[in-house]
């Protein structure tokens, strides 16, 4: 009886099935576990190591071959401490390192080619054994004595250090920084001033990156942007002494408002309050500064006395941020065309008695700002 061909390629094909059955175990055994970690800081402009919190941490695999990517084994977020881990399963032998993103998908800062900041690791190379662990230990970014940020664009950082106090200090209050307005970004660049362009961006000055005063103003009107509109005509360049139109010192002063409740305490006493904005504190005007609600920091004045804890005689009240906020946000997408409209709103969103709505005229009064009592008490509860 003759063999056919087939037949006699039969024990191959059989030992060809058996050696891929026993390859694909001996290739699962070839996957390990992986544990990564570390911690990201940097220094601040008055040379102190931070934790650079709320940075997004790429985990990298560096590709030897000549132009190939590197892998993407998977992205975390640094905690508020700055440290960051992350656990995953890979093949052996990576070549394992960090890129650091100054953009987590709220926020991000670019530079003035709209390229975002980004910071990386030395790799370790070789990572094989099972269960690895793989520990970066302290990356840090910045020099001590670095003024405006250069080492290592540590100005960035800075940056975007204080956005995150900005969103913090909304996300303690349930409110979304953005809305659902998209990303946030700001543009750390060679303008002669911080400026808010339009929409969602802002403009960082090259020598500003270390004032969170500056950056955290620009962001308010982010927040304004967000949740209401900025007013027509709020634009320009403008001093805090001046008198300028309605709309321009509502938008200025809501945004400086807006910083002085990030990065100050409600409850603190009047004399103890730094200073702010160019020197001035908000609950101190000088006599000099123009009068009335076309200057922005007389707004700023207000809002505060609205909002302290620290009652004085000429300012009895006291309104959370959430529900001053709730009065900017209620203009649903419209831009609010200046502060006494928002007073009208708020007294409306506050449901303020007689006696609240008093008390804000008296602050406003304080403030050198003069609006109709009469026109006050007829916007409860509309």
């Amino acid at each position: 009886m003759e063999m056919s061909e087939m037949d006699g390629r039969r024990p191959y094909i059989l030992c060809l099935a058996a050696f891929l059955l026993l390859a694909v175990p001996a290739y699962a055994a070839g996957r390990t576990n992986y544990h990564v970690s570390g911690t990201f800081l940097y220094y601040d402009h008055e040379g102190r190591i931070r934790p650079a919190a709320a940075v997004t941490a790429r985990i990298m695999d560096r590709d030897p071959s000549p132009g190939d990517k590197d892998d993407l084994l998977t992205v975390v977020e640094t905690d508020s401490e700055g440290r960051f881990s992350a656990e995953f399963t890979a093949q052996e032998y990576q070549d394992i390192y960090i890129v650091f993103v100054a953009d987590n998908g709220t926020w991000r800062v670019v530079d003035s080619n709209e390229k975002t900041f980004m910071w990386f690791t030395p790799v370790i190379w070789d990572v094989c054994k099972d269960d690895a662990e793989v520990d970066f230990g302290k990356q840090t970014i910045g020099h001590n004595s670095d003024d405006l940020g250069e080492r290592h664009n540590v100005g960035a950082m800075w940056i975007y250090q204080a956005v995150r106090r900005s969103a913090e200090f909304c996300n303690e209050r349930r409110i979304a920084l953005t809305g659902d307005k998209g990303i946030y970004t700001v543009i750390w660049t060679d303008v002669d001033n911080a400026t808010y362009s339009s929409g969602m961006r802002t403009r960082i000055a090259h020598n500003h990156a270390y004032q969170y005063d500056v950056v955290i103003h620009e962001t308010g009107h982010v927040l304004m942007h967000a949740h209401s509109a900025m007013p027509s005509g709020s634009g320009g360049r403008h001093r805090i002494d001046r008198a300028y139109n309605r709309q321009l010192a509502w938008a200025e002063g809501w945004a400086t408002f807006y910083a002085a409740c990030v990065l100050f305490d409600r409850g603190v006493n009047d004399a103890d309050l730094p200073f702010f904005a160019g020197g001035v504190s908000v609950e101190h005007i000088p006599p000099r500064f123009a009068r009335g609600d076309r200057n922005e920091m007389r707004v700023v004045g207000a809002l505060w006395d609205f909002y302290d804890l620290n009652n004085d005689g000429s300012d009895g009240v006291s309104i959370k941020f959430s529900a001053i906020f709730k009065a900017l946000a209620a203009s649903n997408g419209r831009p609010i065309a200046d502060f006494e409209s928002f007073v009208m709103l708020l007294v409306s969103e506050i449901d303020a008695d007689a006696g609240t709505v008093r008390a804000m005229h008296a602050a406003l009064r304080h403030n050198t700002i003069n609006y109709s009592m009469t026109k006050m008490m007829k916007a409860r509860g509309h």
